[in-house]
């Protein structure tokens, strides 16, 4: 990744042109969502890239991507500009995959945000398809249908 080595679990930068920082909490006031990203790259030129490390396949899920896009839209809210490229990063391949923010990608995250919003205002948990080990991280456990 341009001047960015991935190696087993590590990220490094080339210390004299990129920041890296990592477990970065995000939160805009004009956003109705937050989160902390694994890791944010920012480059010589003022460009931030997210990047989340995942430990599952090399074959980025439609929730990953949203994910990212919405660190993405987080970023742009706090530094400004726009954001067009992140990265999921696999600890358990070593590899990588660029991934593009694009309209429709956009579209995707701004449809969910809003399904969400309707749900939680209509108080309803949504199907899950999590294994417990996944439950046990979520924060909405103590209240989840599924798990009681």
């Amino acid at each position: 990744i341009g001047g960015v080595h991935v190696f087993e679990n590590t990220v490094h930068a080339n210390k004299n042109s990129h920041r890296l920082k990592t477990e970065v909490p995000l939160y805009s006031p004009d956003a109705p969502f937050h989160g902390i990203c694994d890791a944010v790259l920012e480059l010589e030129d003022g460009t931030y890239i997210p990047l989340e490390i995942k430990s599952g396949n090399a074959s980025p899920h439609t929730g990953e991507i949203i994910q990212l896009c919405a660190y993405a839209v987080l970023l742009e809210q706090l530094h400004g500009g726009r954001i067009d490229i992140g990265f999921i990063l696999y600890e358990t391949k070593s590899k990588h995959k660029e991934i593009l923010f694009t309209d429709a990608v956009r579209r995707k995250l701004d449809f969910c945000v809003e399904a969400i919003q309707r749900d939680a205002a209509k108080a309803l948990v949504p199907q899950t398809s999590a294994s417990d080990a996944q439950c046990t991280q979520c924060e909405f456990m103590n209240f989840c249908a599924d798990r009681l």
